[in-house]
Parts: structure tokens; C-alpha cells; sequence
């Protein structure tokens, strides 16, 4: 049970941005937030750093928004210039010697407070594609911290009411003691003083544990918080140059987000036909596994499986989001997933290009540079 409370994924908590959001209801009255958010029909929001219960959206007139920019980690680089064009600063650095090489400078790594991955740039005014869970974090872990959180809760109750029983059996055998003089023996006060030893070395540890589970619930709620109000994400080019991207839109049914890099030309990778890719067909995927930043790794197609494109490229931790591409450069999906399981090695999922373009057409249509 130990394990439980000392082993978490998040330990801190790293604030990035400030929002002051003014709620303004229907009769008038100005609710003062930290942020706000729409979850079910309800406008919740954040205030003196607990999430309040929230307003029915049919009793909110709207929103006013002022958010300002914390400043930035130390980057690796200073600011671009929104005159500057990407595409042309990076061939520069990295003049690109094969199509592959080409696609990696489109190639984006993302950071944000839980998680890191990879994306890229879809259009030549910097629209971003990348997963969900690169950017507010894994569901699925979200989750299993929550079941532990209660797990450790449930324990701490437990223990709770085995101390508070201890408690009162030394005070019984207290006035036991010193009310009748047949208990009064030294052996009865050497069992009653064991009894409170013992006792206070549990309660020490009790005290301890009780302590550090709510400071982490305290971290896991605020973080909770964070990644619902998470406006601005941190992209890396392949040059190392940190750049602020805000969240365009996240799909409610698919692992896609849409980020944009406003102010700049950016370099893109053009879009590849699906259809035209057959079994057999080698696939590069592009991003950061490990942290290697800007590596490729090279797979079979093995086949449709499941809505998803299937590859034998492994697809490991930080190539999340980055682009799957043919031997032209050309996206034809999103690194999203692998297997994983005793005996399973190298194998690969991608989300079909197209699916992601569909799913985000009411923004990228107007934007999008198809195959020639």
C-alpha cells in the first residue's frame, strides 16, 4: 500500500500562462475567475485556487477574456522576427539533402506541463497537428492516478479508525490503571507503555503519509486545472528555437489536436494520398522517441487495421504526433500508438492523414497545399 502513496507520474506543478476571465450573467451580475471552461452545458471555473461548481451556460451573457502571457523559460534562441520566413532560416542551418530530411524541418517537438511529443506543420501559416494526449496529457493515466488517489484515500480512512481504536483501548487500560490497584503492576504498565509506543510510531507515520497525499492531490487537482485551461503550448524547431503555439481545436472523438503558430511562414509537409499506399511500402516516422529529437525511423506498411494505418516502425514515447511519411516526403498519417505486451515488438499505428484533415476541414480547407 506504501507503494501507492509514494509513487506518482505528476510531482509538479509548472504554471506557464495567467488568465483572468470575467463571467457576465443574464441579470447583470460579473463573476471574477481565474479561468473558465464548458463542460456538459455548465460554465465552470477556476477561483482561489479550487474549481467552483459552476453556472448553467443559459444563464451566462458571455465571457470576457484577458489572458496574459507569463514569461517564458530560457529558450534556446531568441525570438524570430514575424517577418522572417521558417522554411528559409532552417535550410540555412539544415540544408535538407532528401525528401525525408525535408519533412524532419516541418517537424516540431512539443512540450507542455505533463507530457512531451512531437507535430507538425500541415500549412505554410503554421497550423500544427499533432495527438490529443500530447498535449493534455494521457486519459488513460489521468484516470489511474485518480484510482489511486482514492485507493490511498481509502487506506488512510482505514488507518484513521484503527488508530483512533487504539486510542481509546490505552485509555481504558489508563483508568484501568489508576482505578483499580489489582492492574497497577509493573508488568500492566510495561504492556500500556509498549501499547503508547507503539501508538505514536504509527500515528508518526500516519501523520507523514496523511501529509504528503494531500499535497499530492493538491498538485494533481491544480494540474487538473491547468491542463483544462491550457491555452499556449511550447513548440521546438528542429534548430532547437522555442516558439509559443496556441490550441486551434481538439477533437472530442479522435487522438488529433490542431495547434497554430501565429506571425510566421512556416515550412509544411505536403499532403500524401493514403489510397495510394501499398503492403510492402516503406514509411518513415518522424519525432522525438526518448527524446532524440528529430529522429526517423523506418517501417513497412503492413495494412488497414481498425481505422488506423498499421506500420513495423516502432512508434515510442515523444514520436507522438509527428508525421508518418513515404519516401517523397509526403504525410500520409500521424504516429500515434504502438502495441505493446510480451513478445510484441515493432509495431505501429498512425492515424490516416485524411481522417485528421476531415476531422479539422472547417479550419484547414481554405490553408492546405495538396500533393502535385
Amino acid at each position: 500500500m506504501r507503494a501507492i502513496l509514494f509513487t506518482w507520474l505528476f510531482l509538479a506543478l509548472l504554471s506557464t500562462w495567467a488568465t483572468a476571465d470575467t463571467i457576465v450573467l443574464r441579470n447583470g451580475e460579473r463573476i471574477e475567475t481565474q479561468g473558465t471552461w464548458e463542460e456538459n452545458g455548465v460554465i465552470k471555473y477556476f477561483k482561489d485556487g479550487t474549481i467552483a461548481k459552476g453556472i448553467p451556460k443559459e444563464n451566462v451573457s458571455r465571457i470576457e477574456t484577458d489572458q496574459t502571457e507569463a514569461p517564458a523559460e530560457s529558450s534556446a534562441a531568441e525570438p524570430i522576427p514575424s517577418e522572417i520566413d521558417l522554411g528559409k532560416q532552417l535550410s540555412k542551418k539544415f540544408t535538407p539533402r532528401n525528401p525525408i530530411e525535408k519533412a524532419g524541418s516541418a517537424t516540431v517537438t512539443i512540450k507542455t506541463t505533463v507530457s512531451s511529443g512531437s507535430g507538425f506543420f500541415i500549412t505554410a501559416d503554421g497550423y500544427i497537428l499533432t495527438n490529443k494526449h500530447v498535449i493534455k496529457g494521457d486519459e488513460k493515466k489521468l484516470k489511474e492516478l485518480e484510482k489511486k488517489l482514492r485507493k490511498a484515500k481509502e487506506y488512510l480512512k482505514r488507518a484513521d479508525r484503527i488508530l483512533k481504536a487504539e486510542r481509546h483501548k490505552i485509555k481504558e487500560m489508563e483508568k484501568q490503571i489508576q482505578s483499580d490497584r489489582r492492574y497497577n503492576t509493573s508488568y500492566n504498565i510495561a504492556v500500556l507503555n509498549d501499547a503508547r509506543k507503539q501508538y505514536r510510531s504509527r500515528y508518526a507515520v500516519y501523520k507523514k503519509q496523511k501529509a504528503m497525499l494531500e499535497e499530492r492531490d493538491r498538485k494533481y487537482r491544480n494540474l487538473k486545472t491547468e491542463l483544462i485551461l491550457q491555452k499556449t503550448i511550447r513548440i521546438f524547431l528542429i534548430d532547437q528555437t522555442e516558439l509559443r503555439a496556441s490550441i486551434e481545436k481538439i477533437s472530442d472523438r479522435l487522438d488529433l489536436a490542431l495547434l497554430k503558430l501565429s506571425g510566421y511562414k512556416t515550412p509544411l509537409i505536403r499532403l500524401g494520398q493514403v489510397r495510394d499506399v501499398a503492403q510492402g511500402d516503406v514509411l518513415y516516422a518522424i519525432g522525438n522517441p526518448l527524446n532524440f529529437s528529430h529522429s526517423v525511423s523506418a517501417g513497412v506498411f503492413s495494412g488497414h487495421q481498425r481505422g488506423m494505418l498499421m506500420i513495423s516502425a516502432p512508434i515510442n514515447p515523444g514520436n507522438s504526433g509527428g508525421p508518418l511519411v513515404t519516401a517523397e516526403g509526403k504525410v500520409v498519417g500521424i504516429n500515434t500508438m504502438k502495441m505493446v505486451g510480451d513478445g510484441v515488438e515493432g509495431i505501429g499505428f498512425a492515424i490516416p492523414i485524411d481522417v485528421a484533415v476531415h476531422e479539422f476541414k472547417d479550419i484547414l480547407e481554405p490553408h492546405l497545399t495538396f500533393s502535385e
